[in-house]
């Protein structure tokens, strides 16, 4: 039996010596026989793959075996394979295995009988064959091979199997440190004693003037790109610096800013976030909800030739359609991109193009809506000490009232309006000082805040005792309302001030103001007037007024003409063209007529008997001019209108001189009055 086996073992002797080492018939189906194979340490190994020998000895034994490619650690001294108790291996008389092996090396092969293996029965049955692999590996670089016969039946059926023990090279991991702007590419192990490359490529926009690679924190070279770490003994750590986003070595602008209006000195010039830099070309232009203007300044860098060209584009949101600007570089007065940020919340976008002949640089802008405002700001029945305006965000207030309310319109409907915090717009004030702020949020999550100040005061009553008893007394604040008094009194705030005005028919009016802390009478005793020399009453205006009398709103008894032969022209002149030329209603007093005009710079008296002279040519009599002013008499916005009455014009002026309509008397006043021109003093 012993010698049937020992032949079956040559015929895989003879046949493994005619196959190129590594290289088999086929490929095997079948299963391992061995359950378990380990180093000597326990340490698992690992079969790459698995091939059949296939084929037939010389004198007839069939040979079908698998063959095992296994790779073990460098150095592994020992491997053992681990059998069921079914398979009875082939025992010589001293109970070991009979084996052969083939060691192939560099430039050499050698196949030899072996002897006998090591076989050790388990616990369980199992069987352990322990193969020295150290007493045959001639070169780390080679292999051995090694051949096994056992019965795997109690018919004694023979079996073999053989393994090709080789060593796995050493290798070291090796660490590809990753970061912006660059890619390395590499293995991620390197073998022992070998030459490791690897590759690194910037990424595009990234400029890598500065780069520096690292092996272990030692700077390396490239040679045609490719990095090279000669016989490889560690692990690797691989590190790549200075790769920086790519600067445009010149840039397109040196200046670029935005505003409200034209005038730097007076815009309120709009934030960029960042900063403006030329190196950076995105910024976000933060502009208030309540600006409608807006303005650039562009300047190009100083490198950059005089046929450089600077344009802006945009969509103007007023009618939704693109729009290109060119800007002209360094110009003082800012120019004006229509309808890029009109009053409200719309956002929008920007592109500033720099060309330069084959340079081109570009500027992007997005506005972001800031600083949310109202249309409308105001407290029931009290008045500011300040105009409301949008941009203004601080307000003072003085009263008597216990409580205010607020009402705060916003310029958006998006908007959301708290006051001291909450919905509540009733605010209870306490005695002194009060603050309130009004918040308004955006949807994009900016605020803005109005303040008001308001002072509460104690409320005090003040009455008037008056001779003449009918004289009449009026009251104002100090923003100029009229204070109405209830049962002769006056409610007003303590500490704050007020003036009033008593005035009788033939008496001379007293004009003061007063202060008090607690309630108080004020009497008041009239002097009886001086009758004034100059006064004519024997004047009397045909047409004393614009509308010819308090009742007839301008009606005459004068016939209307319905043909031109039925009407004479008396007198014509021409002041000029234009609505400021138009002169105002004429007064007709004692035969002359009087009359301004706000655009002529002079006031008219026209005598009656000179009219048709003026057809003629002659100069009309103008009374002032002075220093250019004019009268003002803001017919459009206040309905005013010159008036006589006991021989004095009278006409609302922002500066002039007095008139005597005899004498042609000057005399200068420097504010607003109701001045009666014919005499020597001024009624306000």
């Amino acid at each position: 039996m012993k010698r049937r086996l020992l032949a079956f073992l040559l015929a895989f002797v003879m046949t493994f010596s005619l196959v190129p080492v590594n290289t088999f018939a086929a490929e095997a189906d079948a299963a391992a026989l061995y359950t378990n194979i380990t180093t000597e340490s326990g340490e698992n190994v690992t079969v790459e793959y698995v091939e059949t020998v296939v084929g037939e000895a010389a004198w007839g034994e069939s040979i079908n075996t698998p063959y095992y490619h296994v790779t073990i650690p460098e150095g592994t001294e020992k491997v053992l394979l681990t059998y069921p108790e079914s398979v009875n291996l082939v025992l010589s008389g001293d109970d070991t295995a009979v084996f052969f092996y083939r060691n192939t090396y560099p430039g050499q092969s050698e196949i030899a009988l072996g002897g006998a293996l090591t076989v050790a029965t388990n616990d369980d049955g199992s069987k352990t064959v322990t193969i020295p692999v150290e007493s045959f590996m001639r070169s780390a670089a080679g292999s051995v091979a090694v051949g096994m016969a056992y019965y795997v039946d109690g018919e004694n059926q023979s079996a073999a199997e053989f393994f090709d023990f080789t060593y796995a090279a050493l290798t070291h991991a090796v660490t590809l440190t990753s970061g912006e702007g660059y890619t390395l590419t590499g293995e991620a192990t390197a073998e022992d004693g070998k030459d490791y490359t690897f590759t690194v490529t910037v990424s595009e926009g990234y400029d890598a003037a500065n780069m520096v690679v690292k092996v272990n924190g030692e700077e390396v070279t490239a040679v045609d790109g490719i990095y090279t770490v000669e016989k490889v003994s560690s692990d690797l750590t691989i590190t790549v610096e200075g790769v920086t986003e790519a600067v445009q070595k010149t840039a397109g602008l040196s200046v670029l800013k935005f505003g409200d209006t034209s005038t730097e000195a007076k815009a309120q010039m709009f934030q960029l976030i960042p900063a403006f830099d030329p190196a950076v070309k995105e910024y976000t232009v933060l502009v208030p909800d309540n600006s409608n203007m807006f303005y650039a300044w562009a300047t190009q860098a100083i490198d950059r030739s005089s046929s450089t060209t600077i344009t802006a584009k945009w969509v103007n949101l007023n009618v939704d359609t693109e729009k290109t600007q060119a800007l002209t570089s360094g110009k003082a007065s800012g120019q004006n991109l229509a309808g890029f940020a009109p009053t409200g919340t719309k956002v929008n976008t920007m592109a500033v193009t720099v060309v330069d002949g084959d340079f081109k640089d570009e500027y992007k802008l997005t506005s972001v809506r800031v600083a949310p405002s109202l249309t409308a700001l105001s407290l029931d029945g009290i008045r500011f000490a300040e105009s409301f305006s949008a941009s203004k965000t601080a307000y003072t207030a003085t009263t008597a009232a216990e409580s205010v309310t607020v009402a705060a319109t916003p310029r958006d409907e998006s908007y959301t309006v708290t006051v001291n915090g909450g919905s509540d717009t009733t605010v209870p004030l306490n005695l002194g000082e009060n603050k309130i702020n009004v918040v308004i949020t955006n949807p994009g999550g900016y605020t803005n805040t109005y303040t008001i100040t308001v002072t509460r005061l104690a409320s005090i009553e003040v009455g008037f005792t008056v001779d003449p008893a009918d004289a009449k007394v009026t009251v104002w604040d100090s923003n100029k309302d009229r204070i109405a008094p209830t049962d002769g009194k006056y409610s007003v705030m303590a500490d704050a001030e007020y003036t009033y005005l008593v005035q009788s028919d033939g008496y001379v009016s007293q004009k003061s103001s007063f202060k008090f802390s607690e309630s108080s009478t004020i009497d008041i005793t009239l002097a009886v007037a001086t009758e004034n020399p100059n006064l004519d009453r024997s004047i009397t205006a045909e047409w004393g007024n614009f509308r010819n009398g308090d009742n007839n709103l301008g009606i005459t008894n004068a016939k209307t003409p319905y043909a031109p032969e039925d009407t004479e022209l008396l007198w014509a002149v021409k002041h000029g063209t234009g609505w400021a030329a138009a002169p105002g209603s004429p007064i007709m007093v004692d035969g002359d007529i009087y009359k301004y005009g706000s655009g002529l710079h002079h006031f008219q008296h026209l005598p009656r008997n000179q009219m048709r002279r003026f057809i003629a040519g002659d100069k009309y009599r103008t009374y002032h001019q002075i220093h250019g002013r004019q009268f003002h008499f803001n017919i459009v916005k206040r309905g005013i209108e010159c008036f006589y009455i006991l021989g004095q014009y009278f006409a609302e002026i922002t500066q002039t001189r007095q008139v005597d309509i005899r004498n042609h008397h000057f005399r200068t006043h420097s504010r607003s009055h109701l001045c009666g021109i014919g005499t020597d003093y001024a009624t306000s």
